[in-house]
Formats: structure tokens, sequence, C-alpha cells
């Protein structure tokens, strides 16, 4: 339902790329020889560190042939031995834990991942798992408490408490790290949680217990296990999409679709529409006074998609969403905010009917792929209004 922002600075790209790529081979929890005689077995023509980071455009082109080959002649009990031996060389549980779901936290501003690239409906960006919304660095060491301390990377009880007891109150500028502290593991801590302006340098590296993510493979583990480290078949998601409703299933009635309906694909439209329906007599120029006076239908060619993550129950459930813009609308016409524009106008108060708009009906159906929650539902309906 969303691209996720790979593309939009090849630079930053490439470094992404070799990023995750050294993440996973520096690692040793892979036996990359095994790894690679595995794809060489198999017929996959890329080596082990190319495949980690081909594009989903490429890496649609190997399962078809790659899966024969692998299961060809098996009968289904000798299928599931060899697809087991296949997920333990590629071991993705023990990855996820460990790196994948850090990278993706670690990058999730970057890359805008704010709601569910599947269904946009719930948020799956990282967080900060504090007690407190602290300013600075300044503010955290000298009013934390002991459990958010225990957060932190390398911070056990002990060093815990010495910070409490030795040194909360204390610390008031960058150079009291330095004069103040004589332990210098918690010294060296201290310093990689702040920077010379004060600044509070928390990010995912940091923080214990932090797997936030749920990630989604594009082509499920169960047919294709030897694509799971691959970045391009990961996907953010939630936990509904994930682990309720897609699971190991596919979400592409053929393999054709998955440059469009992929969140990691660079090319494609994803065409999934909502359209609204109004019962008769009811219309854009005499918009209803009930939920029940309308239907809005989910309009795609991927079926399947809309079907494995129950899109459309789930939209469903939402539609107060969309009344809403529509009761805005009934008070406020196009006439009726112009009328209020001449009006500000008036008064010496410049608004030009756009942000007049976005103050009414909000300002997300008028941001380009800001990733806000429903955001496309939103848009969809706010242009059949005229409202966009």
């Amino acid at each position: 339902m969303r691209k996720i922002k790979y593309y939009k600075d090849f630079k930053i790209f490439d470094a992404f790329k070799e990023e995750y790529k050294k993440s996973i081979l520096d690692s040793s929890l892979l036996n990359k020889a095994e790894a690679q005689k595995l794809l060489k077995d198999i017929g996959v023509k890329y080596s082990l560190q190319e495949i980690l980071v081909l594009p989903i455009e490429e890496l649609i082109k190997l399962p078809e042939l790659s899966s024969l080959n692998v299961f060809k002649g098996l009968d289904k009990k000798a299928t599931q031995l060899e697809k087991k031996r296949i997920k333990d060389i590629f071991n993705y549980k023990e990855y996820q834990t460990n790196i994948l779901s850090n990278f993706f936290m670690k990058h999730g501003k970057e890359l805008e991942i704010k709601t569910c690239c599947y269904c946009n409906i719930d948020f799956v960006n990282p967080y900060i798992p504090f007690s407190n919304d602290y300013m600075d660095f300044y503010h955290f060491i000298n009013s934390c408490t002991k459990a958010d301390l225990l957060k932190i990377n390398n911070i056990g009880s002990n060093r815990a408490d010495i910070i409490i007891s030795k040194y909360q109150g204390k610390i008031k500028k960058y150079e009291d790290i330095e004069n103040l502290i004589d332990d210098t593991r918690i010294k060296n801590i201290l310093k990689n949680l702040t920077d010379k302006s004060g600044n509070l340098k928390i990010d995912n590296s940091l923080i214990k217990n932090k797997n936030h993510f749920t990630l989604d493979h594009v082509l499920p583990q169960s047919l294709y296990p030897y694509l799971s480290l691959c970045l391009f078949n990961l996907t953010p998601s939630c936990y509904s999409c994930n682990s309720k409703l897609k699971r190991d299933a596919k979400i592409y009635s053929s393999i054709s679709e998955i440059k469009s309906i992929s969140p990691t694909g660079v090319d494609g439209v994803f065409d999934l529409n909502f359209k609204l329906y109004f019962k008769d007599g009811f219309g854009k120029n005499n918009l209803p006074d009930s939920a029940n006076e309308y239907s809005i239908k989910i309009d795609s060619t991927h079926k399947e998609y809309i079907e494995r993550l129950n899109l459309q129950g789930r939209y469903n459930f939402h539609k107060d969403i969309s009344f809403e813009l529509i009761d805005k609308r009934k008070t406020y016409s196009d006439s009726q905010i112009q009328e209020i524009v001449t009006l500000f106008g008036e008064k010496n108060i410049e608004i030009n009917e756009i942000e007049l708009k976005k103050q009414i009906f909000g300002s997300v159906i008028f941001e380009e792929d800001s990733n806000a929650q429903f955001e496309k539902y939103k848009k969809d309906i706010a242009k059949q209004l005229d409202i966009i």
C-alpha cells in the first residue's frame, strides 16, 4: 500500500545496502560457506553477498526456477525436511531478533516508516521505552529512574545504583562527565548518550529489549526460505497484517504482481482505491447525515492482497473517519470557504483557501506521501468530495 523510501536518495540507498549486508555477513549466526553452497546447488546465479541486497524486481525472477530445483522429485515429507534444512541455514529467527529489527528501527525516520506498509492502519514506528520525555541529556541523567537506566545497554543494576547515588543531580555540563566520574566504563557509556551540546543521543542500538518491529516476508518463507534474509523481501508491518492475517501465505495471485504490491519495490503504482457509493437521493451535492447512507468499496485488481489482509472489513470498521470528512464538507462548501477567506482578508489576516482547508479537513490529505494513518483512504474520499 505504500513504498518504503529506499530510492529517494541513491547515495543513502547504497549506504543502506552496504550496512545491511555487512551486518549479516559479519555475524556469526550464518554459516556463509554453507549458505553460498546451497544457493549454488539450487541454481541461484547470484552470490550470497549479492542476493542479500538484490532488488525485489530481481528476486521475483528467482523463485519459480530455483524452488523447482530445490524440491524436484521430493515427496511431501522430504520436502518439509529440506525446507527445514534451508531455514536452519539462513536462521531468520535469530537474525530478526538480533539484527534485522534493529536495522529498521535505526533507519525508521530516514525511511519514513510510521504505519504498516501493507494496511496503512496501524503504527509500526520504533520508540524509546523510557518513562519520561527527557528534554536533553542533563534532564535525563539528573532525573531518570533506575528502571530507565537499566534499559540502556551495558548498564546493569550496580552501575545504575552508582549513577543515581554518586552522579545524579551533579552533571550540569558536558565536561562534568569527564571531571566528576572516575569509573571509566560509566564515563564512556554516558558519553555515548550525549554530544557536546547536551543533546540526548538515544538511538535504538543503545537500548535493550526493543524489538518493536514485526517484519513480514513478501515472498513467504514457507516457499522461499533461502530468501528470508534478503533486505528487499522484508516489510515492516503491523501485528494484524503479519501475524494474524497474512502469516506465511502469499498476498499475490501471480509473481508479476509483486512489483506493484511490494513496499520495497522501486517501480509500479499500487492501484488500491477507496470509492464512495451513496444511497439513492444522496451524492456529493446532497451529502448524507449518517454513515448508513453510503458505503466505501476498495477497488483494486489485487484481489488476493485485499482478501488475505481483510482490508475491506478493517476499513469498514473505521468508517467514522470518512464520515467526519463528509460531515465537515456539508458545513464547508467551496463558496463558504471562500467567504471565510474573504472575511479574514478584511481583518488583515492572510490565509489562502488551501491553508484554511488544511485547518478544517486536516493537513494529511494535502501532503505528499507522509505515511500518516489512513492517508490514502482520506485522500481518496477528499478527492471524491472535491475537497482536493
